[in-house]
């Protein structure tokens, strides 16, 4: 395989999933809610706006008095809808595990991830390519200040044996421009050395066997 064609894929990869920030969310204390209406005659809302690890986001919070419902950006927290957890690359990545999940304050990202998976914090988001009918599931996976992106197969198909593509998943890492092929078995083994590059002239890492 020529560096070109790697870089070619990459370069699409980027194009398709679009770099974006992982600041994490921080919510200001519940003693600054203040009472505010949302709607006529809805006066038992209360509302305020928490900062974000993104300069200049903020997110708006409605709490509920009478039935405990919370809302933030207007959506409630719990689990992700229905057509993420039903994505092939959903059940790719996280199987049939229940991810609890709050709107995100990333740009271009729907919902963040409460409590990290795998020890990665998580962002999550729905995309479009041309010439594909099918939405993408967008995924960003931060660990150690390093910074990922989920690749969906396709992109690979025709250019890779058939081994590296359905046997392995792939993450586009924002921070160094490698392409890492981790084994479907180990996919959030950050360590694990099979990995190609487009950073360089002639940089392609060998997998490791077993």
């Amino acid at each position: 395989m020529s560096s070109g064609t790697l870089a070619n894929v990459a370069r699409s990869s980027k194009g398709t999933l679009p770099s974006r920030g992982t600041q994490a969310l921080t919510w200001d204390s519940p003693s600054h809610l203040r009472h505010a209406r949302i709607k006529a005659g809805s006066d038992h809302w209360l509302t305020t706006s928490t900062k974000t690890g993104v300069s200049g986001v903020t997110l708006r919070v409605h709490f509920n008095t009478l039935d405990g419902e919370l809302l933030v950006n207007g959506l409630p927290l719990g689990q992700p809808p229905r057509k993420y957890e039903e994505h092939a690359s959903y059940r790719t990545l996280f199987g049939h595990s229940a991810i609890e999940v709050l709107p995100s304050a990333v740009p271009g990202m729907q919902f963040t991830a409460k409590s990290r998976f795998s020890g990665h914090q998580l962002q999550f988001g729905m995309g479009t390519r041309p010439a594909v009918a099918a939405n993408d599931l967008l995924v960003q996976a931060t660990q150690h200040e390093k910074r990922y992106e989920f690749l969906p197969p396709d992109l690979f198909r025709n250019i890779f044996p058939a081994a590296f593509v359905e046997e392995h998943v792939h993450w586009y890492g924002l921070d160094d421009g490698v392409v890492h092929f981790r084994p479907s078995k180990d996919l959030w083994n950050i360590a694990f050395p099979t990995l190609f590059t487009n950073k360089g002239k002639h940089s392609t890492h060998i997998p490791c066997a077993g």
